[in-house]
């Protein structure tokens, strides 16, 4: 038996493998988990890292904007993210890799988020960054059955 790759479908956290699969030739997409304005907001770290001064935590109410959709305070951005370091790092290279892909996964439904979806289908969140298609598959949600183990079954 032998077996043609068509495509490869990435976790978001594997996005060093990006390399891998690019120079493969092979056509690699994202899924991402969350929802369509965390994507904004990921998509944006490598912008963010050029404006920022110092790391967010130090930045206070600064506000950093997502275009078209929200601004976040520098000091409520994501935990790991609020001091410069190996994690902050690694969230600006993720927004960079996933913005290099062929295609993104959203775990939503374009009329749940339909301000970020045409925000981010239309570029506006990211201008002068070309965003790859995005997919919206979702909701995608846990199995909540009986081969949940440990899991407490609500009926």
């Amino acid at each position: 038996l032998s077996c043609l790759m068509s495509a490869v479908i990435l976790d978001f956290f594997c996005y060093s493998a990006l390399e891998i699969t690019k120079s493969l030739n092979l056509p690699t997409y994202f899924y991402f988990s969350t929802n369509a304005s965390a994507l904004a907001l990921f998509l944006n770290f490598p912008e963010f890292d050029k404006i920022a001064s110092d790391s967010f935590r130090n930045l206070g109410t600064t506000p950093f904007e997502v275009p078209g959709l929200f601004s976040v305070p520098a000091s409520s951005m994501l935990e790991p993210t609020l001091d410069r370091g190996v994690s902050y790092d690694e969230f600006v290279n993720m927004g960079a890799h996933l913005a290099r892909s062929d295609g993104i996964i959203i775990n939503t439904f374009e009329s749940l988020e339909s301000k970020a979806v045409k925000a981010l289908r239309d570029g506006t969140c990211l201008p002068g960054t070309p965003i790859p298609p995005i997919y919206c598959i979702g909701p995608l949600i846990a199995d909540r059955g009986e081969s949940n183990i440990g899991g407490e079954k609500n009926e």
